[in-house]
């Protein structure tokens, strides 16, 4: 929806500086009643064609969840560990840097780290066919070694997944 009211309002400052720049260049009797009957009607209608789509109802905006489970390898959970997620893209560009994570969340007592909406504009849309793959990174140390597990989901915009990283 925001997208639609940007696209709107840029169109409505656009449709002005042409109504502006006739009228300043133009003569006055150039200008007649019908080239501005012509000029409100192309203006109605494009604000007519954009106003509304269909992709502004709540129901295209499902959030899409996931759980990631933190376990040792006993199987006891790990408790108030941050979780970072990444988009496929800001993976590729740079990598597993928490500062630049889109998402975060801490585990819960149980172990879990839930994602209650990892969405944004760029996310799900029709050019990845609302398909994205995210990437979970928990960083830990063991042994006093600095460790890190990764796992990537794949969703579709709405899903909800879960998936257990065992932190050995």
């Amino acid at each position: 929806m925001k997208k639609n009211n940007l696209l709107l309002n840029n169109l409505i400052k656009f449709l002005k500086y042409i109504c502006f720049e006739i009228l300043k260049y133009a003569p006055y009797h150039l200008l007649t009643h019908a080239i501005m009957k012509k000029l409100l009607g192309l203006f109605l209608a494009v604000i007519t064609l954009t106003a509304c789509s269909s992709d502004d109802s709540s129901s295209s905006n499902s959030k899409t969840k996931a759980m990631i489970t933190l376990q040792k390898t006993s199987g006891e959970p790990v408790s108030n560990l941050t979780v970072y997620a990444y988009e496929q893209d800001t993976w590729e560009v740079i990598g597993d840097k928490p500062l630049f994570a889109d998402f975060q969340a801490a585990s819960d007592s149980q172990g879990v780290a839930t994602f209650s909406n990892i969405y944004k504009e760029t996310s799900f849309n029709s050019i990845n066919n609302n398909t994205n793959t995210f990437r979970f990174s928990a960083h830990y140390t063991l042994n006093g070694i600095d460790k890190i597990k990764v796992v990537a989901i794949t969703f579709q915009k709405g899903d909800t997944k879960s998936e257990t990283l065992i932190l050995n």
